[in-house]
């Protein structure tokens, strides 16, 4: 038998049996006391599910603890999860005018978000996740006005991509211009300034975010001190203290309350410095949405780390997230693979995750969306490119003009063949005096794959078009083609400034470019571009999220227009590309195991 009492505002104290000891030690959040006797953990609606969970009825609790239950049930899980999965006419409330403009499915989305508070916004993209967001703030606010007791949702920190600053910055003028918007933009000493700003809302960028706030806390990982933080410190551990990764920073001085963490899969590494500048930021807000279309990109322990900043003390700890929810298995290298969720623990998972957690299929809130037709091209390659890409498989070594290029090991050798499988290259050796030679390979002509891009134009008539690869190189190429046959197009590349970036939409979506040529990393997020119909892929990126980020740019509201969407894949046949294609089908299955979409359509739709 355990008891539970409550200990201070956000805590529990657990007192337990000795032989239950090998169990609670497993839950998350859960530290032995020596002095006390006692486990402790965060006070949360999860650590209560993994309780029971773990030890089912040998549990009693002080008043303290049921009481805080119950209000935490009946005024956050209740709503939420009732709010969750509807998406059906609401006639009792659409006509109100907060949610004027919204659709159905929206206005439920809006309701959700407003009481989950802290939430993982997962709808597919194309859904218009920024301006339900920009409403449940709305309303956040509305509900602090009339109610004292009520934290007001302002100011607001969103934290997005580069690319996308000023589409939210759009968003809020069209959707609540009564606020003043500050995109948080240039050097270190222009962004600056814009923080001091009196603003209602702030937009920055990841990279931005890094550079002005302290990081969280992961594991064993070391944060840069500075000596106003540790004077203790020996000269070769001092930083400077703009470099100090524990100080506080301008954004860790202000007082939001809310965090948009927008294309949110973008924290999912727990290591990475902009994630742990997130969760620095976030955790001290009472709002947190993140929203992204892909919550996860391998695996079910990609989702912690959105967890872990949106909600700290169901989440606090990564280690034993994995133990206690997901299959793993030694890999070749020595390390872990994550499988799959476990089936004993599956069912607890989904109910410390559901009231933080709103994802409906594309199919369900926007059916009038056209269906979706996907054909793949499997291209013979140029004796030229075959070549090459033959003697790289065989040999690790290609030779073009003068020059031998060699792949000192199998990852240099994957990522040439790659490479060739798309197109031909020029080699360059050039000479350093301090350092060794440095090689650069740039793809040419001839390519198989802008040779089919230039006979499907040549058949589409004069028809738009929208072509995505993850090389950059091999856009440019594909530019450098359209350039010479007179076809009008636009660049969507890390080279392209943001402002220009947006200029290239607007004239595509205005018709007056027939192409728009794109980097999955650039042109992947953040962008409508439902002018065409049609998509083709040059060449995948191995992140099957991002692939599909990629794909929602033409399949969202607007594409009503069109009578189907179609995805083309340029695959050259015989070579690394089919291996690829089964990798990322791998990954997919492992996404839909934790989104559910089959799933729930089967449910709303035909109620199975």
């Amino acid at each position: 038998m355990i008891h539970l009492s409550r200990r201070g505002e956000d805590g529990l104290t657990i007192k337990t049996e000795f032989v239950d000891r090998y169990v609670i030690r497993e839950i998350p959040g859960c530290n032995y006391h020596k002095s006390t006797d006692t486990w402790r953990s965060p006070l949360s609606w999860g650590a209560l599910v993994t309780l029971r969970g773990a030890f089912g009825d040998n549990i009693t609790m002080d008043q303290d603890v049921l009481n805080w239950s119950w209000v935490e049930y009946e005024r956050r899980v209740k709503p939420a999860l009732g709010w969750r999965e509807r998406y059906e006419d609401h006639p009792d409330i659409a006509c109100m005018d907060e949610y004027d403009g919204l659709f159905p499915f929206q206005i439920a989305c809006v309701n959700f978000l407003v009481y989950a508070q802290q939430a993982i916004f997962a709808d597919p993209m194309g859904a218009g996740k920024t301006v339900q967001t920009i409403r449940a703030i709305q309303m956040l606010e509305g509900r602090a006005r009339a109610d004292m007791f009520v934290v007001s949702p302002l100011p607001v920190l969103v934290v997005c991509p580069n690319t996308i600053k000023m589409v939210w910055q759009d968003e809020f003028a069209k959707w609540w211009p009564e606020l003043n918007v500050v995109v948080v933009a240039g050097d270190v000493n222009k962004r600056r300034k814009a923080l001091t700003e009196n603003a209602d809302v702030y937009v920055i960028n990841y990279e931005g975010l890094r550079a002005h706030s302290k990081l969280g806390k992961y594991g064993t990982v070391q944060q840069k001190r500075c000596v106003v933080c540790d004077p203790s410190l020996k000269d070769e551990k001092k930083h400077p203290q703009h470099r100090c990764e524990h100080c506080p920073k301008e954004l860790n001085a202000m007082d939001f309350g809310t965090v948009v963490v927008d294309e949110a899969h973008r924290i999912k590494d727990p290591k990475a410095k902009q994630s742990r500048a997130a969760w620095a930021v976030a955790h001290e807000a009472t709002y947190r949405y993140a929203l992204t279309g892909t919550p996860i990109c391998n695996n079910p322990g990609d989702l912690w780390s959105l967890c872990h900043a949106i909600s700290p003390e169901e989440y606090p700890s990564r280690t034993k997230f994995l133990n206690r929810y997901t299959e793993q298995s030694f890999n070749f290298f020595g390390g872990m693979n994550i499988l799959g969720l476990k089936s004993e623990t599956k069912e607890e998972f989904f109910k410390i995750l559901d009231p933080r957690f709103r994802r409906l299929p594309l199919e369900v809130i926007l059916p009038q969306l056209p269906p979706v037709i996907r054909t793949v091209r499997r291209l013979e390659m140029g004796t030229k490119q075959a070549k090459a890409y033959r003697d790289m498989s065989n040999y690790m070594a290609a030779r073009f003009e003068e020059e031998v290029l060699t792949a000192p090991n199998a990852l240099t050798k994957s990522m040439r063949l790659m490479q060739f499988a798309s197109a031909h290259a020029t080699v360059e050796v050039i000479k350093h005096d301090d350092k060794d030679d440095e090689i650069k390979v740039s793809l040419a002509d001839p390519s198989n794959k802008i040779d089919a891009l230039i006979d499907l134009l040549d058949e589409t008539g004069n028809e738009p078009l929208v072509v995505m690869s993850a090389s950059k190189q091999l856009i440019n190429l594909a530019a450098q083609r359209l350039e010479k046959n007179g076809i009008t197009f636009g660049c969507i590349t890390g080279d392209v400034e943001p402002i220009q970036r947006q200029g290239v939409v607007h004239r595509f979506q205005n018709g007056e470019i027939r192409v728009v040529l794109g980097t999955v990393q650039t042109a992947g997020t953040g962008i409508t571009l439902t002018k065409a119909n049609r998509l083709v892929w040059l060449s995948r990126h191995w992140s099957a999220s991002e692939n599909e980020q990629a794909e929602r740019r033409i399949l969202r509201i607007g594409s009503e227009q069109h009578s189907h969407i179609e995805y083309i894949d340029f695959v050259s046949a015989h070579t690394v590309e089919q291996y690829q294609r089964e990798v990322l089908e791998g990954k997919l299955e492992r996404l839909e195991e934790i989104l559910r979409d089959k799933e729930m359509m089967r449910r709303m739709l035909f109620g199975a």
